[in-house]
């Protein structure tokens, strides 16, 4: 193998360990962090019935969520802490597929790489592949 072609190699080797490792450390944020994401919720659903429009274009005149929905503030607290809890969870469960499918595709071509570079002893399976 040409010394060009195997330093190019070694790095792309490198990089995708590192990039394996970042998606490992990244993983389950909304588990790892679980109190920093229930506070925002929480404090964006107390706060979220008085929010209003500001903008002089607006048909509400600048009135507030409650004004607009006509419920009470503990539903619209509930509403939006629900709404908000859904979401999480279902991005929880996008973003690990995604980085699941991620770690998978990392950990081939990590593989691939290191048996191009011989660093792996090739075995009889591994050569019927090829």
């Amino acid at each position: 193998m040409d010394y060009n072609i195997r330093r190019y190699k070694e790095n792309e080797l490198e990089v995708t360990e590192r990039r394996l490792y970042t998606v490992k450390e990244g993983r389950h944020y909304f588990l790892k962090n679980w109190y920093k994401v229930l506070g925002f919720i929480i404090v964006f659903s107390l706060i979220s019935p008085n929010i209003s429009s500001q903008n002089k274009m607006a048909t509400n005149n600048g009135a507030t969520v409650i004004e607009l929905l006509q419920m009470s503030y503990f539903q619209i607290v509930m509403f939006v802490f629900i709404a908000c809890i859904a979401v999480c969870t279902l991005a929880h469960f996008i973003w690990d597929m995604q980085d699941t499918k991620k770690i998978k595709n990392l950990e081939k071509r990590k593989q691939e790489l290191e048996l191009e570079l011989g660093l792996v002893p090739v075995t009889k399976a591994d050569n019927s592949t090829t």
